[in-house]
């Protein structure tokens, strides 16, 4: 049996981002958290440790912004 991806959302609009969890839950992803904004990205990603982030194009500029991110 394959395990599901663990995704991240990024996305400050409740309604959108609920149109797209259920869009990824459906899909077969495993939700983790959804974040309304870019905030502590790293510290967030590295407690999360999702294996995807999906974001909103609203946070294109603050997610380009932000140092890389990265495991060792």
């Amino acid at each position: 049996m394959t395990k599901a991806l663990s995704v991240l959302l990024i996305d400050d609009n409740p309604a959108r981002a609920e149109i797209v969890a259920a869009g990824l839950r459906a899909a077969g992803y495993r939700l983790l958290a959804r974040l309304e904004g870019t905030h502590d990205l790293t510290t967030r990603v590295r407690e999360l440790e999702p294996d995807v982030v999906v974001r909103s194009e609203e946070h294109t500029s603050e997610l380009q912004s932000q140092s890389t991110i990265s495991y060792a």
